[in-house]
């Protein structure tokens, strides 16, 4: 299974790394065309599609004597333009096309309602990003949801039931045989038990978005090499990455890998507390194909995160934990990209890419683990709620409540731990998104 990992993880890598600067469709014929029923432009009929988040209302007319297209062109000394009308509706908000009171525009009138409606039509499309009207996740929210669910952010080290030494105390009084009375070390109490931690972990992806039914794989890999004697500090690197495919009309693809290095610290206390502390780093590149944009595109993201979180045992069996968890990612376009797309008609959609605010989470999060078996067998359940705390995105779409469980079971000592859980995603308006989880753990 880790190879498996492995190489999908280094696959989308380099799939993504080498459509980096392919151009996306760069016409509004391609684009109306795609949102056409059966791809094809009929003279002054009304279509209706859904287009990612949002549901769009438009008519054509011919204008330039071929009814199956819409351009424009010279005939004779005089420009003959086909004709556009629409509404864009989505989070109880609508945009017409309408440009200074004219609401049939040649295409060239369109490029520029577009470019002056940039962050408009990105909201009300995208829900704020591209990620989110593919997957119905922006690319904080799922780094962060793979980052806690993985244990990366919000793991527990392991919990010892009894106590693995005794100590004697030579003030206690002495007992009326002449020995001295013993104190076990305080039981049970939270431990590292290895130096290196290896997980890989892959779900299973189905969801809804907007109507249309969508699935993929997704997951982490993630290394972890903990330091100094205590084994308090620990430092590592985290891979999730996803695929998604919509069957929404459009044959969208979304893809994203992310690179974060990281570094945690963790705080015993009186053996049954810990706190523990995170930072990392964070570069992903996104990828997104579509009838839309034909040949793929891909854009950067980068930034870090920041979390803190909480851990105590009830009992040797049960353990709880609460945690905060920031992320921020800001979108970077290549710059062979832009140049692709200069002066063409889908130029609006690379300037609201590269306006975008940083995309910011922040998550609150609390879990338990029941040991069923001490130290062996294990249910764990999860909550967190992401909050999207960037402007520009609509009200529905900026919290979202995840409800995670996973059972574990450890062989060879505690040296390898296999899990199977289910995860569900929902709050985001017509976004609901489920996953089947399965997970392995190696420490050495």
């Amino acid at each position: 299974m880790g190879k498996f990992f492995f190489r999908t993880c280094i696959g989308l890598f380099f799939v993504l790394c080498f459509h980096v600067g392919d151009a996306m469709s760069d016409d509004w014929e391609t684009f109306w065309k795609a949102l056409s029923n059966q791809d094809q432009i009929r003279d002054n009929v009304q279509q209706n599609s859904t287009l990612y988040n949002s549901n769009v209302t438009f008519t054509i007319r011919d204008g330039d004597g071929r009814a199956n297209n819409f351009n424009e062109r010279t005939v004779n000394g005089e420009l003959r333009a086909d004709t556009l009308e629409g509404v864009i509706s989505a989070h109880g908000e609508t945009l017409s096309v309408n440009l200074n009171g004219d609401t049939t525009l040649t295409p060239t009138q369109l490029r520029t309602w577009a470019e002056l409606n940039r962050d408009t039509i990105m909201r009300l499309v995208f829900g704020g990003a591209p990620s989110v009207g593919a997957t119905g996740q922006s690319s904080p929210q799922f780094i962060t949801s793979q980052m806690i669910q993985s244990a990366v952010v919000a793991g527990a080290v392991s919990v010892a039931p009894t106590s693995p030494v005794a100590t004697t105390d030579t003030t206690a009084p002495t007992s009326s045989t002449g020995t001295s009375d013993q104190k076990e070390a305080p039981s049970p109490f939270l431990r590292t038990l290895t130096a290196n931690e290896v997980v890989a972990s892959s779900q299973y992806d189905f969801f809804e978005i907007n109507g249309n039914e969508g699935n993929g794989t997704s997951g982490i890999l993630s290394f972890e090499r903990r330091l100094c004697d205590n084994r308090q500090h620990a430092a590592g690197l985290a891979i999730p990455y996803r695929y998604a495919s919509v069957d929404d009309g459009l044959s969208s693809e979304f893809a994203l890998v992310s690179f974060n290095p990281f570094y945690k610290y963790r705080y015993f206390y009186k053996t049954r507390h810990m706190i523990e502390t995170i930072v990392n780093l964070a570069i992903a590149i996104d990828y997104i194909k579509s009838d839309l944009f034909t040949q793929g595109g891909a854009y950067y993201e980068y930034g870090g995160g920041v979390g803190a979180k909480y851990s105590y045992i009830f009992t040797p069996r049960l353990t709880g934990s609460a945690g905060l968890y920031y992320q921020a990612l800001k979108t970077d376009i290549p710059d062979n990209l832009i140049d692709d797309l200069q002066n063409q008609d889908l130029q609006w959609l690379v300037d609201a890419l590269t306006g975008l605010p940083a995309e910011q989470s922040l998550t609150p999060h609390m879990g338990l683990t029941y040991y069923i078996i001490p130290d062996t067998l294990s249910i764990k359940g999860d909550v967190y709620r992401v909050h999207r705390l960037q402007s520009g995105i609509p009200d529905d779409l900026r919290y979202q409540t995840i409800l995670a469980g996973i059972v574990s079971y450890s062989f060879y000592q505690h040296r390898l731990k296999a899990s199977l859980g289910y995860k569900h995603s929902f709050e985001m308006e017509n976004i609901e998104d489920r996953s089947v989880i399965a997970k392995i753990e190696f420490n050495f």
